[in-house]
């Protein structure tokens, strides 16, 4: 499922966000809840953010140790910190059941 969804994401001029979506719905075709395909989508994505910022920052280290230069140190790291408060944002608005998936509201009933 990894591999058509990251060819749908490279393929299709969609946001690369199109191969989520086709991830998200071969699981539910094999039976999982929605909501259990939409999760593990949604988690693989967030693995997938700390772990970029986990090798930015390893990269910046390495950078820093063989050059000596340290002047892209500051705004690496202001951008890394950034953008994992804006993700883990999104993710505590998600726990809190004020992001909808496929137009269904989980509250409504």
């Amino acid at each position: 499922m990894r591999w058509i969804g990251e060819s749908v994401s490279t393929l299709v001029p969609s946001g690369a966000v199109g191969g989520d979506i086709v991830r998200a719905r071969l699981a539910a075709i094999k039976g999982a809840p929605l909501s259990v395909a939409a999760g593990t989508v949604i988690v693989d994505l967030t693995l997938g953010v700390f772990i970029t910022a986990g090798f930015t920052i390893l990269g910046l280290l390495l950078l820093v140790h063989v050059t000596g230069q340290t002047s892209f140190v500051g705004p690496t790291l202001v951008g890394i910190v950034i953008a994992l408060c804006a993700f883990a944002g999104f993710l505590f608005r998600a726990a809190a059941g004020d992001v909808r998936f496929c137009g269904t509201d989980h509250r409504a009933g």
